[in-house]
């Protein structure tokens, strides 16, 4: 009979019958009568009732003498006990957890675990139970070689064979870790925690890692009680591999902490500085937009002289023309800065250090998308300045022919002999005014489409 199929005879004969486990011998006592054990038995190989089970001295309650264990099955009555037997567990036996009260059982048979279909949770009970009793058994094996060991950097400084404590030291910190007696089991998968501590001990890492391992360690449990330490560490052991990761990577590349810190403080200063200007310049012109419009109607409203509109008109669009021509520098400026700026970025994200931690660039991605930010600030700034200045243009124009357009029939044609000369002289500045801020309009569109190059050109949203 395989272990699969003796597992299943064990638990529907407990889903009839009653046990408990004594504590202290975690001896099996079955209540059932003679006969009924016999039944059971008569399913496995090993069926001898005398040799298996002893009497109690109670009516129908029997002991089974090896223990817990009923054809290589080792039996437990929950999930506390079978935990509390940490240090017997082997990942290569079978193991039955049995809930006499609900009925229901979890198991682990030939290296598979199997539940009952009401047990919730506990998928990875078993896996990493046997997981941190590995992870156990590694610091084990370390600290009895290290007890022997002439090499100049040890893991384990010293452990104590009798008292299962394990010694650990750097030059700054010394802390203890004792070998508990249980394991308190969460339902997230623990299982690729042994490979992360194996790979801490890697040939390739030349000795070198182990040390920033060992000192992050005791960083992060160094808060935590003497014998909940090694449970601890092998839960978090992904955030202390993380954090020793990092640290290794800063000492093989040669890499300063503080001169990092200092170069990125340096790096987000000079990359904001010239757009917060920029955009503060065009705040500015913008804000004085009103201010200047008011001041026009103002002098318009005090007199009908017709030469003096000419000339006000001029001279509105000579100064939309070259504050638009100001724009364009602007647009420039941004070019130039935004081009500079994809430069520095492409640099750090080329540094080794940096590819190998791509975490780490999440500072840098903070300040790329802020400049993003403030680039689509400066764009919407010169175009609504653009766009405000040639409204205003228009309306005042508008303001002094709006005689000469309340007299037109749209029905005939018109008669060019009631255009006054003051009238031709604003609608010839209007036509220049057209012109030239289409070709300015039409500089702006390519200006932006360079800036979109620069930004595919550096990979800036994918940084």
């Amino acid at each position: 009979m395989n272990p699969r199929t003796k597992h299943d005879v064990l638990v529907k004969f407990f889903e009839k019958n009653s046990f408990e486990i004594q504590e202290g011998t975690n001896e099996l006592l079955v209540n059932g009568s003679e006969e009924v054990l016999k039944g059971l038995l008569a399913n496995f190989e090993d069926h001898d009732f005398d040799s298996l089970f002893a009497n109690t001295g109670i009516s129908d309650t029997f002991r089974l003498v090896d223990g817990n264990t009923i054809s290589n099955i080792s039996i437990f009555d929950s999930k506390d006990r079978f935990s509390k037997s940490l240090k017997a567990l082997d990942q290569k036996k079978d193991y039955l957890i049995f809930d006499t009260k609900t009925k229901r059982h979890l198991s682990w048979i030939e290296s598979k675990a199997y539940k009952s279909k009401n047990w919730d949770n506990d998928d990875f009970f078993f896996t990493n139970t046997f997981g941190f009793k590995t992870f156990l058994d590694k610091w084990i094996e370390i600290g009895t070689n290290s007890n022997t060991s002439e090499d100049d950097f040890t893991f384990i400084d010293y452990y104590n064979l009798e008292t299962g404590i394990f010694l650990l030291t750097t030059f700054t910190q010394k802390i203890q870790f004792k070998i508990p007696s249980n394991f308190s089991n969460d339902d997230i998968d623990l299982s690729e925690r042994v490979n992360l501590f194996d790979g801490c001990f890697s040939a390739d890492s030349k000795y070198q890692f182990p040390r920033f391992f060992k000192k992050n360690l005791i960083d992060y449990v160094s808060g935590t009680p003497l014998d909940k330490r090694l449970e601890y560490a092998f839960k978090n052991l992904d955030k202390i591999y993380a954090n020793a990761h990092l640290d290794f990577q800063v000492y093989l590349h040669g890499i300063s902490i503080e001169n990092l810190r200092e170069e990125y403080e340096d790096f987000k200063s000079d990359s904001l500085m010239p757009f917060a200007e920029i955009t503060s310049k065009l705040t500015i012109k913008i804000l004085s937009i009103p201010i200047a419009f008011s001041a026009i109607l103002f002098g318009l409203s005090k007199t009908t002289n017709s030469v003096f509109q000419i000339g006000l008109v001029f001279s509105i669009l000579v100064s939309s023309i070259i504050l638009n021509f100001s724009l364009k520098n602007h647009f420039l400026d941004l070019e130039s800065i935004y081009r500079l700026f994809g430069r520095k970025v492409k640099k750090i994200g080329d540094h080794k250090f940096f590819c190998d931690n791509d975490t780490e660039k999440e500072e840098i991605r903070v300040i790329v998308k802020h400049i993003q930010e403030k680039l689509n600030y400066a764009k919407r700034y010169i175009w609504s300045y653009f766009t405000i200045s040639s409204i205003l243009f228009l309306f005042i124009c508008t303001y002094l022919l709006w005689p000469l357009i309340k007299t037109i029939n749209f029905s005939y044609q018109l008669d060019l002999r009631t255009i006054t000369p003051e009238n031709w002289a604003i609608i010839f500045q209007l036509t220049i005014f057209f012109v030239i801020t289409s070709f300015q309009a039409n500089g702006f569109i390519k200006n932006n489409k360079k800036l979109k190059r620069i930004r595919s050109e550096f990979n800036l949203e994918n940084f």
